[in-house]
């Protein structure tokens, strides 16, 4: 009986480790969306992301023409990348979120410290090795006759040091640096995970990393017999740079203090944000030199793969040339942004009692900020215009670079702005849940997909719907943020973003689904399309229900199933609409629309998924949830909710469809607009999803 009760203990443990509800709005007047099912999904969301890139970029090291070598440049990566958040999670910063088994279920079992510290990487860190070494081992041992095997073994080995040396090193650190310091300089650990991220996907490309900078002679060493010694040299070249910041830090620890009267000084003449911002940034040497190092590491790897392009053959297009630039570009900017806004509105809450003295309006101070970082990152971004040395030989780039390059720095600068207001309604004055938890898991989840649209889009068509999304998500976070101001001076009075609540959910929506495709691509064959959709709507309603139920107990919309006829006739209309749009665009929306499917049991399926859950699913949150928040916030004007609903609700959806389900969006729109029933619109969706179920069979 005891070892039943301690058992369930733990079991307990685990739970609330995983599922954090989220608090109430200060005065406990109204409470914000659960936050337990975000944190879970977001968790299991990352675990599928890591899995999944670790096994695709094991397979083009199996499948390459040098095996040996790539493998040896992937495991470069993957140890750096697990020396790097190791030795991160024993620094004490906030911005780290903490692991579901580093918390009191760790400690009460009987193990040791070894033991313990390798339970916690197992969770995510050696997920990136373990399915790297687990696709080489498969997919190349035909070829090696074994001998990648015992390289696997090898490099299980290896990665288990590295996580042992990264553990050290940070607490070595927090040895011999105050705790003041060691914070500020764990930000070095992006260095050499982001260096992993890239060697890995130099696997695929064989010249452009060593030669234009190293020299032909570790060029040749690369490529022949020394990969071993060049691997070395570069774990000795981090561990140098590494050394150095760290004396920088310790160095500086103080830093130079802010001269008494210089605040109001670089005030006069008008309340700039901006310049206090640089004012006290002096007071962070590491903070300085922050940009340059890692603007020089992306003009490094950007203008190499870029000078080089040449070697992997012409006319097929930027492909490594803008994968490596986009990846390297979506990996720094996101993760300063984030950072150096979570920083400054972190500061801001605990310097608010001195901030207020000074002549800055609370609005002008989030707007400054929004322009400094703005310029930053676009800094950090400009690497970026490097990518256009592949027209050195291949002058039919242009084109592609001509539309590639203005939506990408676009989507930075929007970017930078959204992450301001984010970090405001998430950790600064505006938050509304306490700080240290996991940060913002959904919202940066939601502002990431957009812009990492922009950044992969196949075309500019694409490109610019995901940019006009990001521009809107960041449109509602600044009007949110900006809403939240007016009651910051005035405890009793009850705040509302409900706007920015449905977009947080519509991110847990969305992560859902990009779940069980993460899963459904690892799975390969196994897992048909029409289960994906069928898991996929399953797990979304899950996500919804969990997110939305206690908002939804008093204020859900009556289902009314008297006005169902009203749907079977919007249904048809929608249906028509289709039809006519698949006429006039018949031959790249008819093949892009295709639901393959090859047994009953599959249609079966299909008919589930697309008739019956998507339209349950969908409504309720466009129409239930995301639709009555838009006409609350907007006021006089709420009779523009369905427009902006339905728009939601298409850029939700493929490409090819975005016409025909914007009708339908419009048309359900205005009739929960007009008789507040969902049994009308979950009805005509059900009819016209009915409709391109028997078109994609046709």
């Amino acid at each position: 009986m005891r070892a039943w009760q301690e058992l369930r203990a733990m079991g307990l443990l685990v739970l609330r480790s995983w599922y954090r509800v989220g608090p109430r709005v200060r005065g406990g007047r109204k409470p914000e969306p659960t936050r337990g099912a975000s944190a879970v999904l977001m968790r299991l969301v990352f675990a599928a992301l890591i899995y999944n890139f670790g096994f695709t970029s094991g397979l083009s090291v199996a499948r390459s023409g040098e095996p040996a070598w790539a493998a040896t440049w992937a495991g470069v990566g993957a140890g750096l990348f697990v020396l790097a958040t190791t030795f991160a999670l024993e620094l004490p910063s906030p911005r780290m979120p903490t692991m579901a088994l580093k918390s009191e279920l760790l400690e009460l079992l009987p193990l040791s410290r070894l033991s313990k510290l390798l339970i916690t990487l197992a969770q995510s860190l050696l997920m990136l090795p373990l399915s790297l070494g687990l696709a080489i081992t498969l997919h190349g041992e035909a070829s090696s006759g074994g001998s990648l095997a015992g390289a696997l073994v090898l490099g299980l080995g290896l990665f288990t040091g590295f996580a042992l040396g990264g553990a050290s090193l940070g607490k070595l650190l927090k040895l011999t640096l105050s705790p003041y310091a060691a914070s500020r300089v764990s930000w070095f650990s992006a260095v050499p995970m982001l260096g992993g991220l890239l060697m890995l996907q130099s696997g695929q490309a064989r010249s452009w990393l060593p030669r234009p900078f190293f020299g032909e002679a570790l060029g040749e060493a690369l490529l022949g017999d020394r990969t071993w010694s060049v691997t070395a040299v570069v774990y000795a070249m981090t561990a140098v740079l590494g050394a150095a910041f760290f004396w920088l830090e310790s160095r500086h620890e103080l830093s130079e203090p802010v001269r008494p009267g210089t605040t109001r000084s670089a005030l006069r003449g008008g309340a700039d944000m901006a310049r206090l911002e640089r004012l006290l940034s002096r007071r962070e040497p590491g903070g300085l030199l922050q940009v340059p190092i890692v603007t020089a590491m992306g003009a490094l790897f950007i203008g190499g793969a870029a000078w080089t392009h040449d070697a992997r053959g012409q006319g097929a297009g930027l492909g490594l040339v803008w994968n490596v630039a986009a990846l390297l570009t979506l990996q720094l900017v996101s993760s300063l942004g984030m950072q150096r806004a979570t920083r400054g509105a972190t500061r801001d809450t605990l310097a608010r009692p001195l901030l207020g003295a000074l002549p800055i309006a609370p609005r002008d101070t989030l707007t400054s900020k929004a322009h400094a970082l703005r310029l930053t990152l676009l800094i950090v971004a400009a690497p970026l215009l490097l990518t256009l040395l592949a027209l050195r030989r291949d002058p039919h780039l242009g084109r592609e670079l001509a539309w590639r390059l203005p939506l990408a720095l676009s989507a930075v600068a929007i970017y930078a702005s959204a992450a301001v207001y984010v970090a405001f309604l998430t950790a600064g004055l505006g938050a509304v849940r306490p700080r240290g938890g996991v940060f913002g898991s959904l919202e940066s989840f939601l502002l990431a997909v957009p812009f990492a649209s922009v950044l992969f889009a196949p075309g500019p068509g694409s490109a610019l719907l995901s940019l006009v999304t990001l521009g809107a998500l960041t449109f509602e976070a600044r009007r949110a943020a900006l809403s939240t101001i007016d009651w910051l001076d005035d405890p009793e009075r009850e705040h509302s973003t409900e706007v920015w609540k449905a977009l947080v959910v519509f991110g847990g929506f969305q992560g859902a689904q990009l779940l069980i495709q993460q899963l459904a691509t690892l799975l390969g064959d196994w897992l048909s399309a029409p289960l994906q959709l069928l898991g996929a709507y399953t797990l979304s309603a899950a996500a919804l229900w969990a997110m939305t139920q206690r908002e939804q107990e008093r204020d859900a919309p009556p289902l009314r199933p008297k006005l169902a006829p009203l749907g079977l006739g919007l249904g048809a209309l929608s249906a028509g609409c289709a039809w006519l749009y698949l006429k006039l665009a018949a031959p790249a929306v008819d093949a892009a629309s295709k639901l393959a499917m090859t047994s009953a049991a599959e249609l079966g399926f299909a008919v589930l998924a697309i008739v019956v859950a998507a339209p349950l699913v969908e409504e309720r949150f466009f129409r239930g949830w995301l639709q009555p928040a838009l006409q609350s916030a907007l006021g006089a004007k709420q009779h523009w909710a369905p427009v902006l609903s339905a728009l939601a609700f298409a850029v939700a959806h493929p490409a090819y469809s975005f016409l025909p389900v914007l009708a339908l969006g419009l048309l359900n729109g205005f009739a929960m607009q007009r008789f507040r029933s969902l049994s009308a619109c979950v009805v005509a969706h059900a009819v016209h999803n009915a409709f391109a179920l028997w078109l994609g069979a046709q």
